[in-house]
Order: C-alpha cells, then sequence, then structure tokens
C-alpha cells in the first residue's frame, strides 16, 4: 500500500472514532454519566482467621456503602473453606477518593467452626492500581456465657 492510500485510510479511521465518541454521550436531560474507556472494577477482599491465624469457614460478611445516586447497596457474601470472600462494588460510587464502605463479620454458623464476636470495618476504597483492596480480619471468640 502506498503512502497517499495509508494516510487517506487512517485519517478515515480517525474520522470514524471520533464520531463514535461523540454519539457515547447524550444531550438529553437525563443523569447519565458520559465516559470513555473502560471502568475498573473495585473489590474488596477479606481474609477472616482467628486469634491463632486458622481461617473461620461460614463468616457472614455484610458489605454496605453509598451508590452512585446516594441509595444504600447491601452484598451479603460467606468466607469459604480458606476463609476468604471477595465482593464487588459493582453498585458504583460517586467519588472513589474519598467513598467509603462498612464490612460486618458476623459468625451465624453457631459453634460449628467455634464462636466469634461480631466485628464491623470502615475501609477507604482507594483508587488502586487493579482497583483491589484487601482487609484482614481476627475475630474474637466469645466467651461462652454470651
Amino acid at each position: 500500500m502506498n503512502a497517499k492510500k495509508k494516510t487517506l485510510m487512517y485519517r478515515l479511521l480517525s474520522g470514524a472514532l471520533v464520531l463514535l465518541g461523540f454519539s457515547a454521550c447524550s444531550d438529553e436531560e437525563e443523569e447519565l454519566i458520559c465516559m470513555y474507556g473502560t471502568i475498573a472494577k473495585h473489590y474488596i477482599r477479606s481474609l477472616v482467621t482467628d486469634a491463632d491465624e486458622k481461617p473461620i469457614e461460614g463468616i457472614r460478611t455484610v458489605l454496605e456503602y453509598k451508590g452512585i445516586n446516594g441509595e444504600l447497596v447491601r452484598d451479603t457474601t460467606y468466607t469459604n473453606a480458606k476463609g476468604r470472600t471477595e465482593q464487588d462494588l459493582s453498585g458504583g460510587m460517586d467519588d472513589l477518593e474519598t467513598a467509603k464502605a462498612k464490612l460486618t463479620f458476623e459468625d451465624v454458623d453457631g459453634a460449628k467452626n467455634g464462636s466469634f464476636k461480631s466485628h464491623t470495618v470502615e475501609v477507604s476504597i482507594k483508587d488502586t492500581y487493579f482497583g483491589r483492596e484487601e482487609i484482614r480480619v481476627k475475630l474474637e471468640e466469645r466467651e461462652s456465657d454470651e
């Protein structure tokens, strides 16, 4: 391909990309967020252990945060055999630099894996390279009279 044809093709492709970019946004009065590129997914991973740093299975983990429009988003999951969870912040957040989330860890399976006190952690969602925040929690054993 000679240089003139190559230059013409680059210009046509560039023009098409510009038109595609402008069509991604709207001038309607809806509260849509217009963005270009890929939106990073943000996760909160947690590792739940006992005082001896042994993983605890079956701990309920409740993640709460305010979504894009200010609504409360809640996500509940349970730790696996390795004491790990991973929760997606798919509800979105207005400002990841200042956004906060609350994680509550509760032992709901009775004495199956031991009895542990509930624990709550507030997390600052940082705009990290991979968009992942890891929380390590050691749960205290519940006294038998509680």
